[in-house]
């Protein structure tokens, strides 16, 4: 991840290149996909800020590979989560903050990019999921509460 993370700093189809490479050897790495989805979120991003915040088409194919990669790191994560992450010496708080940044970024791709109405289900989930107190969360599910009440 962090060999992919400094080739995008050169150049971002490098970097995806190298982390595909990763996720060839290591499909169930959680951290693989999260670096997967962050690099395509990136790549996505300067596609819209070029286009002056639209997204053009290849910026939407690549925030939709993101979501999925994000959505998959979760699913590993959860898989190999233990019941107990702050008493496992072996589950680290790298991991366990790996795994909430993919589900904040599947959130705020949801919301920011979907449907806030889905982004908000989906914020419920993790929080009942990962049971934290999470700003990004609890910010959707009050801006879909605020959108219902218009």
């Amino acid at each position: 991840t962090l060999g992919a993370w400094w080739l995008k700093q050169v150049d971002s189809d490098q970097g995806l290149a190298f982390i595909r490479e990763g996720l060839e050897k290591n499909p169930d790495s959680f951290q693989i996909h999260y670096m997967h989805g962050q690099l395509l979120f990136d790549k996505a991003k300067v596609q819209i800020d070029e286009h002056n915040g639209e997204v053009p088409p290849p910026a939407a194919k690549l925030l939709e590979e993101a979501f999925t990669a994000y959505q998959t790191a979760v699913s590993h994560a959860l898989k190999q989560r233990p019941e107990n992450p702050e008493e496992d010496p072996n589950w680290t708080d790298y991991m366990e903050a790996d795994a909430i940044a993919s589900a904040r970024m599947a959130v705020l791709i949801t919301r920011d990019y979907v449907n806030l109405q889905t982004a908000a289900t989906l914020a419920k989930n993790y929080l009942d999921t990962f049971k934290i107190d999470d700003i990004v969360f609890f910010r959707t599910l009050e801006m879909a509460a605020e959108a219902k009440k218009q």
